[in-house]
């Protein structure tokens, strides 16, 4: 397993990069962070924004037809905007109908998952990031894709995220990851 971290950009750099190369295109370089050292590596994703962190496992998620999308606990406006804008993308990239429906019981994991999930203040690093209401966590197994985030607004940062992945992937499957993302600053 690999882990990359982001190293700390400012905002006059994050903006010179992105009006340099567009937004689309950019590949960032990621710092590996070590106990006694820190390797420069490239991402295995070429995400904008770059995530605070990915830890690659081993499998993949192959995308089928047919698979749902299950919006969970009853949100509504941006998280439901959030499973079809995932559903469209999904169904442009690889010529799949996916639709996005409301879970039927508390219990209920579809396909690929939307939720949100206040748990994520336990981890250490997002209880001190500067914008909670962006945070969002992706985890990619082999049998099903989730995107918890601390509101609807990660929410959709998350499916964002998923999509830029989606969007390069091949053979209608993505690597298996866990990655978690928040801004620098508010």
């Amino acid at each position: 397993n690999k882990i990359y971290l982001r190293p700390p950009y400012n905002c006059a750099m994050k903006m010179k990069i992105l009006k340099t190369t567009g937004i689309l295109s950019l590949g960032l370089l990621i710092v590996i962070s070590t106990s006694n050292a820190v390797h420069a590596v490239s991402s295995p994703f070429t995400i904008v924004p770059t995530p605070q962190s990915v830890k690659i496992h081993q499998g993949v998620f192959t995308f089928r037809p047919g698979m749902v999308i299950c919006v969970k606990g009853g949100l509504k406006n941006t998280s439901q905007t959030a499973g079809f804008e995932l559903a469209a993308s999904i169904s442009k990239t690889f010529n799949f109908q996916y639709k996005a429906q409301q879970e039927t019981s508390p219990a209920q994991f579809l396909d690929i998952n939307l939720f949100l999930d206040d748990k994520l203040y336990g981890d250490t690093a997002i209880r001190n990031a500067k914008n909670k209401e962006e945070v969002y966590a992706i985890t990619v197994t082999p049998s099903k894709i989730i995107v918890r985030a601390i509101s609807p607004r990660g929410i959709m940062h998350g499916v964002m995220s998923l999509i830029q992945m989606i969007d390069q992937s091949k053979d209608n499957a993505i690597s298996c990851f866990e990655m978690v993302d928040y801004p620098d600053m508010k």
